[in-house]
């Protein structure tokens, strides 16, 4: 083994950091880079007033830092949370017609024992996916897109993080229309749909508001720790769409189960793009799924498309899922 005596080993440590630290700055700069593709980067006050302190500490429970000789009653204390600046943002631009638009700030959260990093998210209105040519409402789905792309940025495969069903309690977030993110054990970011209790609040009247919080700096150094290469595949990959028909109690995300179990490898990738409802559907659903299929070493034949449909629709049914 390589021995270093204590001067080289504090700078052979000191190297190390920096090269993580390098790594870390380069993935953020990436997330930046792809969040500017379709959201407004905005840059909010980090002292707010008593107001704005008590809100989404979903992720921060440490009491907030207060100044003991504040400028202003609106610059009193330290923020535990990025979303409640962003909503006023929000509001803001709200009152001045601008209805349609996503924002996202990358800042710093104070904590008494450290400081950590956060990205916070917020979309309302519509979403323009071909310019004005064509829109879609922004949704709890718009957000965990965001989510799963960032993920997919830094390499973090989606066995190792869970959307749970929400379960912090609280007001701000609608309990139906909301998640919780885990790595692991630890609670690292929340996602959904505001709660309508919470919209006077901040002064929002007639739009539904959706946002995101999560501990980017965790996500950061878990990379900066762990970096794989992965190569991408040189031969194309086939679609197929789904629309099934599913009892109001089953997720969505046992759903996408079902799928990559009976479909192999073969499945590399399962995203629901629509979830509907009407009063027709007593107890049931409609839940809309995309499956992606591919080989690393080959180009998929139809017959192999064909015969792994099959399979995963077999064993949707035996679930009592119906095909549409």
């Amino acid at each position: 083994f390589m021995k270093f005596e204590e001067p080289r080993k504090k700078e052979a440590i000191e190297i190390l950091k920096n090269a993580l630290q390098y790594a870390s700055d380069e993935k953020e700069k990436e997330i930046k880079k792809y969040l500017n593709t379709s959201l407004y980067q905005v840059l909010t006050y980090v002292l707010v007033n008593k107001k704005r302190i008590g809100g989404f500490t979903y992720l921060n429970k440490d009491k907030p830092y207060q100044l003991i000789n504040p400028m202003t009653d609106d610059h009193e204390y330290v923020r535990a949370s990025l979303v409640p600046s962003l909503l006023d943002v929000v509001s803001y631009n709200l009152a001045h017609q601008n209805k349609n638009f996503g924002i996202y700030e990358i800042s710093d959260i104070n904590i008494h024992d450290k400081k950590e990093m956060y990205l916070g998210i917020a979309l309302t209105g519509e979403e323009k996916l071909q310019g004005e040519l064509k829109k879609v409402p922004y949704s709890f789905y718009s957000l965990k897109g965001y989510l799963e792309a960032i993920m997919s940025m830094l390499g973090i495969n989606k066995s190792r993080y869970q959307l749970k069903e929400w379960e912090l309690g609280g007001i701000e977030l609608h309990p139906g229309r909301s998640a919780t993110l885990y790595l692991g054990k630890e609670l690292i970011g929340y996602l959904g749909e505001l709660h309508p209790s919470i919209y006077s609040t901040y002064d929002i009247k007639n739009h539904k508001v959706y946002v995101m919080e999560i501990k980017l700096s965790t996500l950061l150094d878990l990379v900066a720790g762990n970096e794989k290469f992965r190569s991408i595949s040189r031969f194309p990959t086939v679609t197929r769409d789904l629309a099934l028909i599913v009892k109001d109690e089953v997720k969505a995300e046992h759903v996408i189960e079902i799928i990559r179990k009976n479909g192999g490898a073969l499945v590399k990738d399962v995203q629901v793009f629509d979830v509907y409802k009407d009063e027709k559907m007593k107890d049931t659903k409609s839940i809309a799924v995309t499956i992606t299929l591919g080989k690393e070493d080959a180009t998929l034949k139809d017959q192999e498309t064909n015969e792994t449909i099959e399979k995963i629709k077999a064993a949707l049914l035996k679930e009592n899922i119906s095909i549409r």
